[in-house]
């Protein structure tokens, strides 16, 4: 679980510290909070309470000022995408600066908005945030700050506009599409601390750096300003993750299964970037995406079974695109082993599966897996309809590993408490499947072990012992003794005792193995 969000106030000035900080929260509102846990329902036999009295919504006062001079901006709209949940559908309220520069935005307790900028050439940094989060579900965010007035800094930019058609060629109303951009020149908005916020920074430019959203209006039409194009490179819109994030809609379907962002395909459109993206003239400052219109897309459902063939539940299912293994469609199976995607493009991506150990409330609790998988390349036809495929575990055999820890103080098995095994399963003719798992930590009979169930199929296996800040390991069996480093494993079938020793780690603070050169 994050840490407890109490009153989210508008970013427009330096009130999470750090850049992480800042990255995170936003990450958070975009890919979504955990649904608050209702309260515990009343005895049969209790009085009926009395109806609360309907909350009176506060207004939040924002005052929106040009970005280099502070000056206020007259006249100025602005969409307020109003919500409770981040995957719920907003609420879509336009409103227009008074003379003052300021705007009035009404908002129930638990209620949140993200304010864009709706006039043209006009952008708003760093996805401004007003009001707070009902996390304890009693109608009030507590913790709030008194101070109402806020300001919000806007940037001229480039104006994105479109209309968003259904399959039949009606308007898609009330869609949130995300837009993002790569900024590659940041120098224009530095202005000591208080500048546009950039993420993803470590990337060469395949995911967007800066993104907002947009709510498509009763006609389907929808218009945004974004950075404008001396600065940036792509402009991207859709309803995908833009990125190397999945698609949420999961909170979504479970209310509405005919919202569009459910029913049909998921898309995405490039202007302006690599060799295959739209080229549209933008030098008049106006980026116009036209007619964009969903497909009706292809369900791909079935069952997820064991090696032997029985019914597996709560293993999760995702898809990949062009920007991440995980960046696709989501799906749990359900305990007859049952899953559904909403419906995908056609083409070929591959699936992850995710068979790991999880609690009642769905969240990892063990590295142990209930079966072990390998990821599917799956191929969905042109034509819409459904596709069923059953996913299988592969045949599997459980490997020990002992482990004595030799440290004076003892402590964590690695710095990310596991040590990975990896390899490769032979796929006929085609090109060999990669698999990787990690191990697991139990105690059995007054001894210590690292588990790991491995497929019976794996070749070329290699178990990575590499030293970090934690601890030097190392690795013994009848034939082998070596590390740390990767060591090349000998058959898994021929039964023989596996030690892992744990020594003191050979630089004090050293940095995680994974993040060093």
């Amino acid at each position: 679980m994050p840490a407890p969000l109490r009153c989210l106030s508008a970013m427009s000035s330096r009130n999470i510290a750090g850049a992480l900080a800042a990255g995170l929260l936003l990450t958070l509102i975009i890919t979504g909070f955990p649904p608050a846990v209702s309260a515990e329902e009343p005895a049969a036999n209790a009085e009926p309470a009395r109806a609360a009295a309907a909350p009176e919504p506060k207004l939040w006062q924002v005052t929106l000022v040009e970005a280099r001079s502070k000056t206020p901006l007259k006249g100025v709209t602005v969409a307020v995408n109003v919500k409770k949940h981040p995957d719920e559908p907003s609420q879509n309220i336009e409103l227009t600066s008074d003379d003052s520069g300021n705007i009035q935005i009404p908002l129930l307790p638990g209620e949140v908005t993200t304010v864009h900028s709706a006039s043209p050439k006009w952008w708003t940094y760093r996805w401004p945030i007003v009001g707070g989060f009902d996390e304890d579900n009693d109608g009030t965010v507590a913790g709030g700050n008194d101070d109402e007035r806020r300001k919000i800094r806007l940037w001229r930019g480039t104006n994105v506009t479109g209309k968003l058609l259904t399959p039949t060629g009606e308007p898609a109303a009330a869609v949130r599409l995300k837009v993002g951009v790569y900024i590659y020149n940041e120098s224009p908005f530095k202005e000591g601390d208080d500048s546009p916020r950039i993420y993803n920074s470590w990337d060469r430019g395949q995911w967007p750096n800066w993104h907002a959203s947009v709510v498509t209006r009763d006609d389907g039409s929808f218009s945004i300003a974004v950075p404008p194009s001396d600065v940036r490179h792509w402009v991207r819109i859709g309803t995908t993750g833009l990125g190397f994030e999945a698609i949420k809609t999961s909170h979504l379907q479970e209310k509405d299964k005919t919202h569009p962002l459910v029913r049909y395909a998921p898309f995405e459109v490039e202007a302006n970037g690599r060799k295959d993206s739209l080229r549209i003239n933008e030098s008049a400052g106006v980026l116009d995406f036209g007619t964009l219109q969903f497909r009706e897309g292809v369900v791909l459902k079935g069952r997820v079974v064991d090696a032997l063939g029985a019914p597996l539940a709560g293993v999760h299912l995702t898809t990949s695109n062009r920007h991440g293994p995980h960046a696709g469609r989501t799906a749990t199976s359900a305990a007859d082993g049952s899953y559904e995607f909403a419906p995908m493009s056609p083409g070929t991506f591959t699936m992850s599966i995710d068979a790991r150990r999880r609690n009642a409330a769905d969240e990892v609790n063990s590295r142990d897996v209930q079966a072990v998988f390998v990821n599917q390349k799956i191929t969905l036809p042109e034509s819409s309809g459904t596709v069923e495929r059953t996913i299988q575990a592969e045949p599997h055999v459980d490997v020990e590993f002992e482990w004595i820890d030799r440290r004076q103080a003892k402590g964590p098995v690695s710095y990310y408490g596991e040590f990975d095994v990896s390899g490769q399963i032979p796929n006929g003719d085609e090109k060999p499947t990669y698999w990787n798992g990690a191990t697991n930590l139990i105690a059995r009979g007054g001894k210590t072990f690292l588990v790991v169930k491995v497929p019976t199929a794996l070749t070329r296996a290699k178990l990575a012992l590499h030293a970090d800040s934690r601890v030097t390991p190392r690795y013994q069996d009848e034939f082998i003794n070596a590390g740390p480093g990767s060591i090349n494993l000998s058959n898994f079938a021929t039964p023989m005792r596996r030690v892992i020793y744990g020594d003191e780690p050979l630089i004090e603070n050293a940095l995680p193995s994974r993040f060093s050169d």
